[in-house]
Formats: C-alpha cells, sequence, structure tokens
C-alpha cells in the first residue's frame, strides 16, 4: 500500500457510541464488534450523543488496524 492510500479517508457506519473519554470514544458497529477510535484521528469530529447512530471518517491504516474494513461505506470522503 502507497503512503497516500494508508491515509486516504473513509466513512464507517457505526450504530452507538458506548462511551467516551476526553482521548476517545467507543463505537459499536454490531452486536459483536465495538472498539477505541482516538478522537485524534476523527475527520469529523462533532459531538456524538449517547445511542446515535451514524458516521465516523477515518483513514485506512487505522481501519486496517482495527479491523474494520467491513464497515466503510463511502469510498471517497
Amino acid at each position: 500500500m502507497g503512503e497516500s492510500e494508508r491515509f486516504r479517508q473513509h466513512a464507517l457506519c457505526f450504530t452507538e457510541v458506548k462511551h467516551e473519554t476526553d482521548k476517545a470514544y467507543l463505537f459499536k458497529f454490531d452486536d459483536e464488534t465495538e472498539e477505541w477510535v482516538p478522537k485524534s484521528q476523527l475527520k469529523n469530529r462533532e459531538e456524538f450523543e449517547g445511542s446515535q447512530e451514524g458516521l465516523i471518517v477515518l483513514p485506512q491504516w487505522l481501519i486496517e488496524e482495527k479491523g474494520l474494513e467491513g464497515y466503510i461505506e463511502d469510498y471517497d470522503v
């Protein structure tokens, strides 16, 4: 993977924000998948509310590191 591909941005669909700390959100993606995502890596940094569904925008390298490729909704963010 080229350097530009590593930093390409993708939108992922989440079903719930389970928890928030000063530095990260715990997103729920489906019944079995929950992952902590650092706030510093979110392209869309608006506040997420409790059990709101929505989209987050993350770089390719982080998506791969967290194993979240199956939740990509949009390849051209």
